[in-house]
């Protein structure tokens, strides 16, 4: 399992096993790293689901995950916080695991190379745990106080009629992979 609800600073918080690996070694010593470039990197398609903070229904839920489309998302791994831009997303009907909601979601996203491969990398179980990232507060306190978890997990890699753009990015979705690949993030 690669998310687990525990207690911090005396309250439930949903975080990913790497990143509380991070924020116990190096506290808020993590570096943020450069923006991709948005005019040089290509934009992809993603799949994966957001999963809110105990305690938050799933109306609030799906409000927090629509207010993370056209802005910058962190993901943290070991020192470096890596930003992804998440230009739009397309949640899906929320789901329930017990008492947990999961929103699956296809996303359209530009990152550098190598989030794009770990996203998309097969051979791995785990999803590239991704937070709205809130300007002005290191990306570990930014860990702390997000509404929720972007889990993404999944490249579209069937793209067809040139390469995906802002104005058709839809027309590539998988839902039924989208929904696939959030029931497999755990």
């Amino acid at each position: 399992m690669q998310y687990a609800l525990i207690e911090i600073q005396k309250r439930m918080l949903l975080i990913a096993a790497n990143e509380m690996q991070s924020l116990d070694t190096y506290h808020d010593a993590i570096a943020e790293q450069d923006k991709p470039d948005e005019t040089q990197h290509p934009y992809h398609v993603c799949y994966g689901c957001y999963m809110p903070q105990h305690g938050i229904d799933e109306d609030k839920a799906l409000e927090d995950f629509k207010a993370a489309r056209d802005h910058w998302i962190g993901y943290i791994q070991q020192e470096k916080c890596h930003i992804i831009a998440f230009h739009d997303a397309e949640p899906m009907e929320p789901e329930r695991m017990g008492r947990a909601i999961r929103i699956p979601f296809a996303a359209l996203v530009q990152a550098h190379a190598p989030v794009i491969e770990q996203i998309g990398d097969k051979a791995s179980v785990q999803a590239v745990t991704g937070f709205l990232r809130y300007a002005g507060m290191s990306p570990a306190t930014n860990i702390l106080n997000r509404p929720g978890v972007i889990a993404l997990k999944g490249v579209e890699r069937r793209v067809k009629d040139g390469p995906v753009n802002p104005a058709d990015w839809r027309k590539h979705i998988d839902r039924d992979r989208a929904k696939r690949t959030a029931r497999a993030i755990k």
